[in-house]
């Protein structure tokens, strides 16, 4: 006899009838015939008889504080700004939304624009949960080519990326658009990242060799707002070459390194960079013709824009406990725009020209024009 049984016989059968007596005798031969029935003990069924039966109250569900209603407007900000993760959509809606809102880039209800925000990251991971599920994310391949050991060995090894306090260092690597087979013509994206900052800057190129990624450097730093320091690519033979290698060696104020060999994480920002930027946008597909290079060159230059100025970005802060685990904290996101003017060596004429240049912009209209390039895109070849 399973207990919601036991139950029901004990408060239909039984509770009434034993109520009903007056005799004590009568009493202690009920309780015997109930021990017998329900081989249950005979304090646990008097404990029942004094209590009674509890009523069990309806459980009332919590009124939906963010209802379908809210949900569809914020996927449709949360599409209008790239799919960000919830942490940083977090940050980019306190720092963003009143100017979305005053220049009626997004428009929305005052009961909406509270509750957006209030809501929480965790409460932006739950309804963002469901959505990224429907997500595919495809995979790609190296084709990095090793380098003559004498020239390799010329080039120091730096591995303390982590400890620079000073925006101007960087890390580089290239991603190739081969699709499935790695065999020549294909085009190449060069990935440019501050270490400070994140600062990132993009270029195509049309083949990955010393002249085109040397061009691609230089084009890179013509860019910057800030004084160029230091590079730290990996081993690869295109950025371990006589042409890059002796020009950087003998320029005075920029230091030139190179990564361990088969050790990513020497370089782990630009690889994370990668995968969150240029695989994100631009795909796995084979892309080799002069349509799809002035595809993506017209991508790269919004979406350099897009990243650097409007998508925070976390710090990541490790802390050494007392029993000599390493602990990593997380800061708020910022972008790296607000990380370049926070820098004491940016000058104060290149802080002007950026917030200038940041009222110029509106967001979500480069969010379409980064969406429509994609889907342009990946219709040019197949």
């Amino acid at each position: 006899m399973v207990m919601q049984t036991k139950h029901e016989v004990f408060f239909q059968r039984y509770y009434p009838r034993y109520h009903a007596l007056h005799s004590k005798r009568e009493k202690t031969a009920m309780l015997s015939e109930i021990q017998q029935v329900l081989l249950c003990s005979r304090k646990h069924i008097l404990k029942k008889l004094r209590e009674g039966p509890k009523c069990r109250f309806k459980t009332h569900t919590r009124k939906k504080i963010y209802d379908h209603e809210f949900c569809t407007k914020l996927f449709e900000l949360w599409e209008s700004s790239g799919y960000m993760c919830a942490e940083l959509f977090h940050s980019f809606v306190h720092s963003e939304l009143a100017a979305l809102l005053h220049t009626k880039q997004f428009i929305c209800s005052i009961f909406f624009k509270r509750k957006l925000e209030l809501v929480s990251i965790g409460t932006l991971k739950r309804i963002f949960a469901k959505a990224k599920k429907s997500r595919n994310i495809a995979k790609g391949f190296s084709t990095t080519r090793t380098t003559p050991r004498g020239l390799k060995l010329s080039v120091a090894i730096r591995t303390n990326n982590w400890d620079i306090q000073t925006v101007g260092w960087h890390e580089t690597d290239y991603v190739a658009h081969c699709g499935h087979v790695a065999v020549a013509p294909y085009l190449c994206s060069l990935n440019f990242v501050d270490i400070k900052t994140k600062w990132c800057s993009l270029e195509v190129v049309k083949r990955a060799n010393q002249q085109e990624i040397f061009q691609a450097f230089q084009r890179i730093e013509s860019r910057l707002p800030y004084k160029l320091r230091g590079i730290n690519p990996d081993n690869g033979s295109e950025f371990i070459n006589h042409m890059v290698v002796k020009y950087y060696q003998n320029r005075d104020g920029v230091e030139y390194t190179r990564s361990r060999a088969y050790r990513k994480n020497d370089n782990a920002l630009v690889e994370r960079k990668n995968c969150t930027v240029i695989r994100k946008y631009v795909g796995y597909k084979r892309y080799e013709s002069e349509e799809a290079f002035e595809m993506i060159q017209c991508l790269y230059a919004r979406l350099e824009i897009f990243l650097n100025f409007f998508q925070p970005t976390q710090v990541v802060t490790v802390y050494e406990l007392p029993n000599g685990k390493l602990r990593h904290k997380r800061s708020k996101g910022k972008t790296p725009y607000r990380m370049v003017l926070g820098d004491e060596t940016v000058s104060k004429e290149v802080t002007l020209s950026l917030r200038a240049r940041k009222c110029t912009y509106r967001v979500l209209e480069l969010v379409q024009d980064i969406q429509q390039l994609q889907e342009k895109l990946k219709g040019s070849e197949n």
